[in-house]
């Protein structure tokens, strides 16, 4: 009769297997969180989304961008981005191009579209490394202005 009380109690090695993954599986998730909530996401994809359309002005035919409704949301909005900076003037240090690729395959050389760069104003003088950097800033959108990249990032400031 004995035998039949204890028959579907789980064995000695089941409890211990068990006690040893939901341990794991705990350390697993302290482990990850940490490295979880530091990951950056770069809004670069987001501004991707745009298009171009041809008008006339000033008589002559221009390109002006036509902004998804996901990269209007972003207006005004402070961004983060992963990527290169590409001195302007070294006069002006606190203004620069921002681009999602290096100078060897950047908008200026024709290896990329005009949504992969942004003219950037840091708040303080963020120093030219050769090496991808994190900025972080507000970003305004341009539609209308030729003379200007579709793309401005104001009070940048690097984050690293």
């Amino acid at each position: 009769m004995s035998m039949i009380l204890f028959k579907n109690v789980p064995s000695k090695y089941f409890i211990q297997s068990l006690r040893f993954i939901l341990s794991f599986l705990i350390l697993l998730i302290l482990i990850q969180a940490p490295l979880m909530a530091q990951s950056k996401v770069s809004a670069w994809k987001t501004l991707g989304k745009v298009s171009m359309k041809t008008r006339q002005a000033q008589g002559y035919s221009i390109e002006y961008p036509v902004f998804s409704a996901e990269v209007k949301a972003l207006e005004g909005k402070v961004i983060l981005l992963r990527g290169y900076i590409l001195p302007l003037d070294l006069d002006r240090p606190k203004q620069f191009i921002f681009s999602l690729f290096p100078y060897n395959t950047c908008y200026f050389c024709g290896a990329a579209g005009p949504e992969t760069v942004i003219h950037t104003r840091s708040k303080a003088v963020i120093p030219y490394v050769d090496r991808p950097v994190w900025i972080r800033g507000r970003l305004r959108l341009n539609a209308d202005d030729p003379e200007q990249m579709m793309y401005l990032l104001e009070d940048a400031v690097l984050d690293d």
